[in-house]
């Protein structure tokens, strides 16, 4: 929890009520600390927008965090820090409270802009963060609107995991996606390994996942070993190796190789082309390789059974 001190002064009576709701007990706080240049504790006047962000992210964060601020009015520097943290946005993700291990972040804040024009711009320098899913940092920038006649927001951000979990990723799929989309992903992809993952995220963010190509939003995440089942009504394909991506609303995995049944495939493409669609599509294609009696039993535990009987007995 912080402690938002001198900045209370400054708020809205609607926006003081939601500090008192959010105070911490002073046995876990730590300080949100204001600093003037000679290290001497000092007031700051901020625009009553970026004390209401400040407010959702005191709201959004668990008790086991501390951030510092260092600055004045128009721009300083900040320091996040949390060890077994919890971060909750409802309404981004079907589950949204998500546990962290290792929540880190330093960078800074811009105040541009005239009156009626302010825009806030926050640059992660470093961010760090670990968890039971995942593990890598990001760097980038925000832009936010403090008043009415600035630019809509907007995200530059561009991550690197070293470590991810497959079977999570559906957690991290925002709301935006389809929820039959979201559940394909979730009963889909199985247990395995992932060797690394990157993600690109740049444009406005009210029109995210960029249907139109208004921004780009990319994620590149390198199989190593999965489990991928395309339909309960298909076989499992084990030792899945190749890459997931996606581009804006279209989800793709990219198999150099698979198992199944004792055969071989690969290539095998599977596509989503629009995870936002009412009725998404999934479209498979790919190669297999292997005995006639393999690819037989194969086919026997398929849909493709009923129409191939005569064949297959």
């Amino acid at each position: 929890p912080c402690h938002i001190g001198p900045l209370y002064k400054y708020a809205s009576s609607r926006l003081r009520a939601l500090l008192r709701r959010s105070k911490p007990s002073p046995a876990a706080s730590r300080v949100i600390d204001t600093r003037g240049s000679l290290g001497g504790s000092a007031t700051m006047t901020l625009p009553p927008k970026l004390l209401v962000h400040l407010a959702h992210l005191r709201q959004a964060l668990g008790a086991a965090v501390s951030l510092e601020l260092d600055g004045s009015a128009r721009a300083g520097s900040f320091v996040l820090r949390g060890r077994q943290a919890t971060l909750t946005l409802p309404g981004v993700f079907a589950d949204p409270v998500l546990a962290f291990g290792e929540l880190d972040s330093r960078g800074s804040w811009q105040v541009d802009g005239g009156d009626g024009a302010r825009a806030l711009t926050l640059t992660l320098a470093d961010t760090k963060v670990a968890n039971a899913d995942l593990a890598g940092s990001a760097q980038g920038s925000v832009h936010l609107a403090l008043d009415a006649g600035a630019p809509p927001a907007r995200i530059d951000l561009k991550a690197n995991l070293s470590r991810a979990e497959p079977t999570a990723v559906w957690r991290y799929l925002p709301l935006k996606v389809n929820v039959m989309a979201r559940d394909w992903v979730q009963q889909s992809i199985g247990a395995g390994r992932v060797s690394g993952a990157r993600l690109l995220l740049q444009g406005p963010l009210a029109e995210f996942p960029y249907p139109k190509g208004e921004g780009r939003f990319e994620v590149d995440v390198d199989i190593a070993t999965l489990a991928l089942r395309f339909s309960p009504k298909w076989p499992a394909l084990e030792d899945v190796q190749g890459q997931l991506l996606i581009r804006g609303p279209q989800l793709k995995v990219e198999a150099r190789s698979a198992q199944s049944y004792g055969t071989t495939l690969g290539p095998v493409t599977a596509v989503i082309p629009d995870l936002e669609a009412d009725d998404p599509v999934l479209d498979v294609d790919g190669k297999v390789r292997g005995s006639s009696a393999d690819f037989f039993r194969y086919l026997a535990d398929t849909p493709l059974r009923e129409r191939l009987q005569g064949v297959l007995t």
